[in-house]
C-alpha cells in the first residue's frame, strides 16, 4: 500500500507541474452540454441539492457531482454557482 501512496504523490506532483502550473485548459472547455447536464443545471439554478436532483432524475448523488465536474469544466466556471449564472446567462437554463 505504501508503494501506491507514494505513486499516487509522485504522479500528482508530476500532473501539477505539467498540466496545472501550465494552465493547460481542460479538454472539455467550450464543449455543449449534454442533454442530462442541462436538466441538472436547471435544477440546480432552482435551488436544488445533488442529492435531490439524483432523486428527481433517478441518478445517484455521486453521478450529479460527475456532470456538475463536467459543466463547471465546460463552461470554463470556477465553481457550481458560477457555472449556474453562466447558464442563466447564456440562455443555456430558464428558471
Amino acid at each position: 500500500m505504501g508503494t501506491y501512496l507514494l505513486f499516487a504523490i509522485h504522479f500528482y506532483n508530476i500532473f501539477l507541474r505539467e498540466v496545472v502550473k501550465k494552465n493547460v485548459p481542460p479538454s472539455h472547455r467550450g464543449r455543449r452540454l449534454s442533454n442530462r447536464e442541462i436538466e441538472c443545471l436547471t435544477l440546480a439554478a432552482k435551488g436544488q441539492t445533488s442529492a435531490d436532483i439524483g432523486f428527481k432524475l433517478d441518478i445517484a448523488e455521486r453521478t450529479v457531482n460527475f456532470h456538475f465536474s463536467n459543466i463547471v469544466s465546460k463552461l470554463d466556471a470556477a465553481n457550481r454557482i458560477e457555472a449556474i449564472a453562466i447558464g442563466v446567462s447564456r440562455g443555456i437554463v430558464r428558471i
